[in-house]
């Protein structure tokens, strides 16, 4: 009895820990239930996707995981805790007008709802889940401009012509595209996303390996220097090799240059990415944003001086990636694939300076959780140089 009780006890102080203040004591006349909680007020009353709010009541959990928030049904990312306010993220697609409410891990029914605007756009629902290249889709949801320029329709990462807008209604004539998230950006926020699947013409798919072993590069942030020498890539992570000056090289920007980027004439692309293959397992959260050097023609890294890399005209877009883990030294398939560099390329492209069969780089830096990686450990490392297991550009096009 002794040991049961004992074990009780330590179940208990630990339960505490996780948690936060509950009582559980054999005389809690409450039965181990703590007091439902309760919201008085949300600051500010309206807010985008990803913006901070604080809400302020009673009977919270001191705890981040001890309390849960949710906007319209959808959980959102908790900041900071006490027993009288939480701060959080508004989540994507959480809510337009409507109720958020607070549940705590030991109470036994939710808090009250209070109602917030979100100003954000919202994709309620999409006329046809099939796009078809030259047809029109039709977007129901809210918070869209009622003029048709001033929303961004992309169908993964391929832009759509906006035709016809209302606040709550968008018509859209689908591009060429590759199956995956339709999203509606509206004053630089991004709605939450809705699959779409591509039943246009056949994809041709054409591959362009690295030519040299050179034209993968590092870009060191602690001093600029620039290697192409190293065996592997280091996305997100930070490298403790030592240079011949003993510093390590630590976190990296890499640069990725393909040479000779020939497309068909009236090639109309529907998909750029970047395959990679697994040179050492990886599982921690791993972020890279990736840029397209702004330039018609890229100049080589080979004898790159230092800096070379970071003082490159970036595109003015970029691609997020947060990297999948990788579990299996060898792997190259779709989680070793970026998202959709289309954009990217298109942007090079579009320049005066830019001809068919000239050089394209990538450049990809560290952000969010890998932005202060300080272990050997944090990110990725996959396969660089020339060979079959290179870093390899893939684009895939229809014939116009």
């Amino acid at each position: 009895m002794k040991i049961f009780r004992n074990r009780t006890f330590f179940v208990c102080m630990t339960f505490i820990a996780f948690v936060g203040a509950w009582s559980c004591s054999d005389d809690d006349s409450s039965g181990g239930v703590a007091p439902t909680a309760a919201i008085t007020s949300i600051e500010p009353a309206s807010a985008d996707y990803g913006d901070t709010v604080t809400i302020t009541g009673t009977n919270f959990n001191d705890a981040i995981l001890g309390n849960t928030v949710k906007f319209n049904g959808i959980e959102a990312k908790i900041l900071s805790a006490t027993v009288t306010q939480l701060t959080a993220e508004v989540p994507v697609g959480g809510s337009t007008e409507g109720g958020v409410l607070v549940e705590t891990y030991a109470s036994a029914a939710a808090s009250n709802t209070v109602d917030i605007t979100v100003t954000s756009a919202l994709i309620v629902s999409l006329s046809t889940t099939d796009g078809d290249p030259g047809k029109s889709i039709t977007i129901t949801g809210a918070n869209f401009s009622t003029t048709p320029s001033e929303n961004q329709v992309e169908f993964n990462g391929s832009d759509g012509t906006v035709t016809a807008s209302t606040a709550t209604s968008l018509t859209v004539t689908v591009p060429v595209f590759s199956t995956g998230d339709l999203t509606v950006t509206v004053n630089g926020i991004t709605s939450n996303a809705l699959e779409v699947k591509y039943v246009g013409p056949e994809l041709t798919f054409i591959s362009f390996p690295l030519a040299d072993s050179d034209d993968d590069a590092e870009e060191s942030l602690l001093d600029g220097n620039v290697t192409t020498t190293s065996s592997d890539l280091e996305l997100g992570e930070f490298d403790t090799f030592e240079r011949e000056d003993g510093k390590p090289a630590g976190l990296q920007i890499v640069g990725i240059l393909f040479r000779d980027v020939t497309l068909p004439d009236g090639a109309i692309l529907g998909s750029v990415a970047i395959q990679f293959q697994v040179d050492d397992d990886g599982k921690s959260p791993c972020q890279m944003t990736i840029y397209g050097e702004d330039v018609g023609n890229a100049a080589l890294y080979e004898g790159a001086p230092a800096f070379n890399m970071s003082s490159r005209t970036k595109t003015s877009k970029s691609v997020v990636w947060d990297v999948p883990e990788w579990p299996e030294v060898g792997d190259r398939g779709d989680d070793q694939k970026t998202p959709e560099l289309k954009k990217l390329l298109l942007e090079i492209m579009g320049r005066s300076d830019y001809a068919n069969g000239n050089n394209v780089n990538f450049i990809m830096e560290p952000t969010g959780p890998s932005a202060d990686a300080t272990e050997n450990d944090q990110g990725r490392e996959t396969e660089s140089g020339k060979g079959d297991d290179s870093p390899t550009l893939v684009i895939g096009y229809v014939q116009g």
